[in-house]
């Protein structure tokens, strides 16, 4: 795991085109990475994670942004918000000022982790979050990284990258509330939704069987998927099966038929053509440019 967080950490230090003030790395059963930056006004474009990640403003000037696409975020980041990274996707920031950052790079619970995916970025839970413990936190381990030759003992840094993650990962929890379902049922909720998808995702994922499983119509599924997602559920499943290939594509030496297999793919060719469709390159020359 360690590894392909470097290799993320590296795609941020060539999209910043810069060194990081400090990084530390936590390894063990929790495995985290996490980098502390500086950069002046410009705009970067950063290659697709491995996994996704947590960026914190810890200070400079509001005016930071994003882009997905084409499409730029509509509002401004300020010093003492989070961002969530998403992995799979190419993504771009522009910087109108000075950037005082940390990257917190780290594999949350299955929930939380649904909620940090790459398909459900583009909306306000997850671009400018005003959030001031994660800045308290975020400023006190990059406070501490810089100190050296102080006997710190390395375990008050764990300690402090420790409750950052675990802050965060209650903070995507927490900012997606449960959704009322118009029959008044209380049980469809996005993040069991969402996890639902992510541990079926090699296979068939039907409307009615959401439904079924949720105790919803039909109706009111399609209704969610567009409102929460603005799309289909069949557009979202197939966005999130094109996200999970770009993770094994960096990540594994799978042969694309079993990849394809182990995705919900009826055939490799149909995975092909709807892996270029979306990011405008085929599954081999995606796989052979992240290994360059």
């Amino acid at each position: 795991m360690l590894e392909l967080f470097q290799r993320d950490f590296d795609y941020v230090r060539h999209a910043l085109s810069t060194e990081p003030v400090a990084r530390y790395v936590i390894d063990g059963d929790r495995p985290a990475m996490l980098g502390h930056w500086r950069k002046h006004v410009g705009i970067f474009d950063m290659a697709p994670l491995a996994h996704c990640a947590v960026a914190v403003l810890l200070g400079g000037k509001a005016g930071t942004r994003y882009r997905v696409g084409d499409r730029w975020s509509e509002r401004d980041a300020a010093p003492g918000s989070t961002q969530f990274i998403p992995a799979g996707r190419r993504i771009a920031w522009q910087i109108n000022g000075e950037l005082d950052l940390l990257t917190v790079q780290f594999i949350p619970s299955g929930p939380a982790r649904a909620l940090m995916a790459p398909a459900v970025f583009i909306d306000e839970l997850q671009f400018a979050v005003a959030d001031p413990l994660s800045l308290a936190l975020g400023l006190a381990v990059a406070n501490e990284l810089e100190r050296t030759g102080d006997g710190l003992s390395p375990n008050h840094i764990r300690a402090l990258a420790d409750a950052l993650c675990s802050h965060l990962e209650v903070k995507a929890l927490r900012q997606s509330p449960a959704v009322q379902p118009s029959s008044g049922r209380q049980s469809f909720r996005k993040a069991a939704l969402l996890e639902f998808i992510e541990k079926n995702i090699e296979r068939s994922i039907e409307v009615d069987e959401i439904a079924r499983l949720f105790d919803v119509s039909p109706s009111y599924v399609f209704r969610f998927f567009k409102s929460e997602f603005g799309m289909t559920p069949h557009a979202f499943i197939t966005r999130a099966r094109v996200d999970r290939a770009c993770v094994l594509l960096q990540s594994t030496s799978v042969q694309l038929a079993e990849l394809a297999d182990q995705i919900g793919f009826a055939s490799q060719s149909h995975f092909s053509l709807v892996f270029k469709r979306h990011l405008g390159e085929t599954p081999q020359q995606y796989r052979q440019r992240r290994h360059l």
